[in-house]
């Protein structure tokens, strides 16, 4: 049995052979990230989040350790709308405070969207010095993706002290085995981490991100269609397999 926290120390060891796993090579063309329990090689698995792996003489047993639970008999059920925006905001000042306690350098990944931005709120309210910012762009080559304007913003109406990266495609052509090295498995998203940490590295040694925020909070789209499509598939199960 072999286990390791990266693809590339499996690797390393000389015991796989590097040879690509299909579905995990679809999963990445398709949503360019390979979900869990999948990886681009066969016979290796990743262990999904949230979950802990028990290897004993009666054999392997992957088991959930935390979850999100909604049920109904939760506190949450029992609350008014005006109270679960409390709630809500309640947990997460507590989130930040939490990870505000540190005694090295911290501060925060800023793109201008709902998530970072309100993370880099709660922090200003926190902390008694402007909070660390860091924001990346990719000038007139990534004109349709940069997202610097709605930063500067934020910046602004917190007066964090603030740091811009403007990336070029030369930039990425020079770092690009280093940002494949980093990645461990591909992701469609991992360009802009890579040079926003890069530059935050030099000022900070814990950043603050909001990553996860879409997925926690339904923010994208195919979130919100999810109930049709559930309900689509108790009408008619057998024509949503052929999907």
């Amino acid at each position: 049995f072999l286990f390791a926290s990266e693809l590339k120390a499996i690797l390393a060891s000389g015991l796989v052979k590097k040879q690509l796993d299909p579905q995990g090579l679809h999963y990445f063309l398709s949503f360019y990230s390979v979900p869990s329990p999948f990886t681009l090689i066969q016979g290796v698995r990743s262990l999904p989040a949230g979950h802990k792996i028990l290897v004993s003489q009666n054999g392997v047993r992957i088991i959930p350790y935390w979850d999100v639970s909604f049920g109904n008999k939760s506190d949450v059920a029992r609350m008014d709308e005006a109270e679960i925006k409390l709630e809500l905001r309640r947990l997460l000042e507590e989130a930040v405070r939490i990870r505000l306690i540190s005694d090295v350098p911290l501060g925060a990944f800023l793109s201008g969207g709902v998530d970072s931005s309100a993370i880099v709120g709660l922090m200003s309210r926190m902390s008694s010095l402007p909070v660390k910012t860091f924001s990346v762009g990719f000038g007139e080559e990534g004109a349709d993706i940069d997202e610097l304007r709605y930063a500067r913003i934020i910046a602004d109406r917190f007066s964090t002290d603030h740091t811009e990266v403007i990336v070029s495609g030369k930039d990425v052509l020079e770092d690009l085995d280093r940002i494949i090295y980093g990645m461990d498995q591909p992701s469609g998203d991992g360009i802009n981490s890579y040079f926003v940490s890069k530059a935050a590295r030099k000022r900070i040694t814990v950043a603050l991100s909001g990553l996860g925020g879409d997925e926690l909070f339904a923010g994208y789209l195919h979130f919100r269609l999810l109930s049709k499509i559930y309900s689509f598939e108790e009408r008619f199960p057998g024509m949503a397999k052929k999907f």
